[in-house]
C-alpha cells in the first residue's frame, strides 16, 4: 500500500502477480487505520486457464 499526500489522505496498492496468470482466485482488501474495509477486489481466473 502506498499512501500518497493530499486531503483526505488516499492511496494506491500494486499486485505483482509473477510470471503468468493466476491459477486460483486472488482477493485483495484495503483496510483503513480503524480496520474497516475500504475496498475489496478478486480477480478468479476462467476455467480454461486454471
Amino acid at each position: 500500500m502506498l499512501m500518497l499526500p493530499g486531503r483526505p489522505g488516499w492511496g494506491t496498492c500494486y499486485y505483482d502477480a509473477g510470471t503468468g496468470r493466476p491459477r486460483e482466485t486472488v482477493e485483495v482488501t484495503a483496510y483503513a487505520p480503524d480496520g474497516s474495509v475500504l475496498a475489496r477486489l478478486a480477480y478468479a481466473p476462467s476455467p480454461a486457464s486454471r
